[in-house]
């Protein structure tokens, strides 16, 4: 029973952090910089695109992060398995409003990968230009469909809760019923 209540629980703050989380609103910024990197753990080839300017970009509201950015970096990381044939990269998209802080991050990320310590280049960098790779548009529509989904979702699992909840209950009080009968049908035997 102790188990049946925590699983409960566990399923209604799994539904409230869900709800809280799909709350936030989307807002599209005109412009925004981003840039791809993609590494692999089998080899010492590390590609990178170009700071380019992406138009029509859905953040959120709060925490102004990128939606729909594990979107650029499959197309990122489609990109390379099919036109590099570099399949199983792992690919990281990187975005900012600011084109000098998306600039600068970038400088950044590009020098750790080519310069080394000891003089000698640890990895081969592959810098791709602006009309080898380009970010297509994410469609927000589809994942506003993904988010109402994912709260219907919720909302059934904790309608679901409610339900077990309450069918648990009923078979405790039975189950108590029935032990108090059994009491008495004893008593009265005697």
């Amino acid at each position: 029973m102790k188990q049946l209540t925590k699983i409960l629980l566990v399923a209604f703050l799994l539904t409230i952090t869900t709800i809280g989380k799909a709350s936030a609103k989307e807002v599209m910024v005109p412009k925004m910089y981003m840039y791809a990197f993609a590494a692999s753990f089998t080899d010492s080839i590390v590609y990178m695109t170009n700071v380019m300017e992406v138009d029509s970009v859905w953040i959120q509201s709060k925490s102004k992060f990128l939606i729909g950015r594990d979107s650029y970096s499959r197309q990122f990381r489609d990109f390379l398995n099919e036109e590099k044939k570099m399949p199983n990269r792992t690919c990281v998209v990187f975005f900012n409003k600011s084109k000098s802080k998306a600039e600068k991050k970038y400088l950044k990320l590009r020098k750790l990968y080519t310069q080394s310590k000891n003089g000698q280049a640890q990895y081969d960098v592959r810098i791709l230009n602006n009309d080898e790779f380009k970010f297509r548009p994410f469609d927000i529509n589809a994942y506003i469909q993904a988010e109402q989904d994912r709260i219907q979702q919720a909302k059934d699992q904790s309608k679901l809760a409610a339900q077990q909840k309450k069918l648990a209950k009923q078979a405790k009080r039975e189950a108590r019923k029935a032990r108090k009968e059994a009491k008495s049908e004893r008593k009265n035997a005697q």
